[in-house]
């Protein structure tokens, strides 16, 4: 199982229609342009959902956007400019029921002065009718967007993102094609088409992205007419804090998964809070189910928490001091009951692993490669076991008296 780094959550809800689109006009850099905007104009409807009409700061655009090109305030009016002329057909793979099929300028209308600081623009009604709370949506992370370096790769990455839940997506060929934007006379032999665009675009959103992807190939007759993708999720990294807060969030029920992607998402602090938040429902007997109630929780806390980080600053918030503070007193007690039976606990440990927390060990030679245990004093001092220590043996109610003492305790400075 491949561990990922996990790349700084900007998160853009990305209508399904409005990713199902022709490619085949918008280039990399436009593409990535369009989704800055989209998340800007976002942010300012969800403040004001009045609003129609975005007044959006270059530099903003810059910034979210990624692309080193548009510091060049002329060129990067130029290509908001462009979106106005650029019509694409939208909702090809006809997820969205209610609006079957489109076809629609990426802007309506774009006002830029020659000395100004930001643009004006609007988007087409259908656009901004969906622009905030959308009915089916890809929950796209820019930064990850934005390190993809091809038109065919980006592309691919927001539909497979899209269809990533139910893990597959059989589809015509060409289909694939009219979304990637590859153009009708380009490829036309299918081993052109699966060298130059299908495998470069894979090798590229296997190498970086949150996705690992393969497919399956299917003939008709003696052509090639239809792909099946298989999208699955790769873990990401976690360090020995994030590794803590996983163990807390598994033994609340959580998969394997889930509990990955809070864990790294989110600070110790907030997900504790989180879940002091479950255990008064469950006290009180309003919950039905624990799991569905937790991450209903996280992911609008998680929310919050994105929209602080997508404009941070680079010192350290008084939230991630309390992490630190909190997490080196309770580290403190999980070593001092690890130190009186290391065997006893080392034990138990092994015997709970998941599939990819045995892989990990192995990597790290900690195990060997049937599972058993080659390096006690590595395991002894590996983030994964730490973690769980704490999360085991640290009873809650300990960890969180200590959370609440040293948050009165940061609120008096």
């Amino acid at each position: 199982m491949e561990i990922l780094e996990k790349k700084q959550e900007i998160s853009l809800k990305k209508h399904s229609s409005l990713i199902a689109i022709s490619n085949k006009e918008l280039t990399i850099p436009q593409r990535k342009l369009y989704n800055a905007i989209l998340y800007l104009a976002a942010k300012k409807r969800n403040e004001n959902p009045e609003m129609n009409t975005f007044k959006i700061r270059f530099s903003e655009i810059v910034k979210f956007s990624g692309y080193s090109g548009f510091t060049n305030k002329m060129y990067l009016k130029d290509s908001v400019r462009s979106l106005v002329d650029t019509s694409i057909d939208f909702n090809l793979l006809q997820k969205d029921k209610v609006n079957i099929w489109g076809a629609f300028s990426l802007l309506s209308q774009v006002i830029a002065e020659e000395h100004d600081e930001y643009i004006i623009v609007e988007f087409p009604s259908i656009i901004l009718t969906n622009l905030t709370y959308p009915s089916i949506y890809a929950l796209l992370n820019l930064s990850i967007i934005n390190s993809l370096s091809t038109k065919y790769g980006l592309g691919l990455y927001e539909l497979l993102t899209d269809y990533k839940k139910i893990n597959n997506l059989k589809m015509e060929i060409a289909k694939l094609r009219t979304i990637l934007g590859v153009n009708p006379d380009d490829y036309l032999r299918f081993n052109h088409f699966k060298d130059k665009v299908l495998q470069v675009s894979i090798n590229e959103i296997n190498e970086k992205t949150d996705l690992e992807v393969s497919y399956v190939l299917e003939r008709t007759g003696r052509s090639y007419t239809h792909i099946t993708f298989i999208i699955k999720e790769k873990y990401l990294k976690l360090d020995e804090v994030e590794s803590s807060a996983f163990h807390l969030l598994r033994s609340k029920g959580l998969s394997d998964l889930q509990a990955n992607r809070f864990a790294k998402a989110m600070k110790k602090s907030t997900i504790l809070e989180c879940v002091n938040i479950l255990e008064g429902a469950l006290k009180r007997g309003t919950v039905k189910s624990s799991v569905a109630y937790l991450t209903k929780i996280l992911s609008h806390h998680l929310e919050k928490e994105i929209e602080i980080t997508s404009y941070s600053t680079p010192f350290k918030s008084p939230v991630e001091e309390l992490d630190k503070e909190l997490e080196a007193q309770v580290k403190k007690q999980a070593i001092r009951i690890v130190s009186e039976s290391p065997e006893k606990y080392i034990d138990e440990f092994l015997n709970q692993l998941s599939d990819f927390a045995i892989e990990h060990l192995k990597e790290k030679n900690i195990l060997n490669k049937d599972g058993e245990l080659i390096d006690n004093s590595a395991l002894l001092n590996h983030y994964m076991f730490t973690g769980w220590v704490q999360n085991k043996y640290v009873d809650y109610e300990t960890e969180r008296k200590i959370h609440s003492k040293l948050k009165k305790k940061d609120e008096r400075r």
